[in-house]
């Protein structure tokens, strides 16, 4: 029995050797990649306009804050090398609320004083998808550190709710505010082999967006319906992301990520549309959004 364990142990240490420096060797540069993931996320997103548009009377007139928009997510990429080290990549993500809040403040002075009206409101469902688009080059830097540049195109689109569930009422409060970030992005996504069937994926992009968004008020009869008002600005966004990398066979690995998000726009536009058909416009002082998820997944190596 002896001499049996031993010849076994014989013939697998080779082909495990072998299995792992085909892995090492030849991650970077496989044909195919296909990665499926879920898991959790979480967001904030506030906003607020001035009183006119040359952003006074008062400089913050009204504010919008989203809290704690929580959900479970989804994410897809698909990486082709279609030409040496040329690569098209693919990415789509999602993330569902199902839990949060938002409040709307108004005031009547500058720098948020005077508060002439404030409420809290659920905002426990909505949805947040990102998908994009790029070319790429995977650039050997030292023994076993890829770095994968990439530029594309993107579009990230947001749907937030202020919901009332007062059930004394015949109108509850279920106003909506949609969001939509377009552009193009940068990626730098360095990559090392920590062992022979571990790595370590880091990844960094810079997103340079266009923010247009569109806010339906349900309840105010004097706006219009569904856009009661929308806004317009220029603004980027970046993303860091870690990943660790377990491979179980040659075409088949796990890996777990956590990333962080953080959208940021300039001064824009905010244009009401009032049932009377006119459409003032007032000055949009700044969008900002931040978030973060952790994911769990499958790489599917071809």
């Amino acid at each position: 029995m002896r001499n049996i364990y031993l010849l076994c142990l014989f013939l697998f240490v080779p082909f495990y050797g072998l299995l792992a420096q085909t892995i090492q060797k030849t991650d970077a540069d496989r044909k195919l990649i296909i990665s499926l993931a879920g898991g959790y996320a979480a967001e904030d997103l506030n906003w607020s306009i001035a009183g006119n548009a040359a952003g006074r009377n008062p400089n913050v007139l009204s504010e919008l804050i989203w809290k704690d928009l929580k959900g479970p997510s989804l994410n897809l990429n698909v990486k082709y090398k279609f030409w040496r080290q040329l690569f098209f990549e693919g990415s789509f993500s999602s993330k569902f609320t199902t839990s949060g809040h938002v409040s709307d403040t108004d005031y009547g002075e500058d720098n948020r004083n005077a508060q002439s009206f404030r409420v809290v409101l659920n905002s426990n469902t909505g949805k947040r998808l990102l998908s994009t688009a790029a070319l790429g080059y995977n650039l050997p830097v030292v023994e076993k550190l890829i770095a994968a540049l990439s530029v594309g195109y993107f579009i990230n689109k947001q749907l937030l709710y202020l919901k009332d569930y007062n059930q004394s009422v015949d109108d509850p409060v279920n106003s909506s505010y949609k969001t939509k970030w377009t552009g193009v992005f940068f990626k730098v996504e360095p990559s090392y082999q920590l062992s022979r069937l571990v790595g370590l994926a880091a990844s960094f992009k810079y997103y340079q967006a266009n923010y247009n968004a569109k806010g339906d008020w349900n309840l105010i009869t004097d706006f219009q319906h569904p856009v009661s008002y929308t806004h317009v600005a220029n603004g980027y966004g970046i993303e860091t992301a870690l990943k660790v990398n377990y491979h179980l066979t040659r075409n088949l690995s796990v890996f777990v990520v956590a990333n962080y998000l953080k959208w940021d726009t300039g001064k824009g536009t905010d244009k009401l549309y009032q049932t009377n058909g006119q459409t003032p416009e007032t000055q949009l002082n700044g969008v900002n959004s931040k978030g973060y998820g952790f994911n769990a997944g499958l790489n599917m190596l071809f």
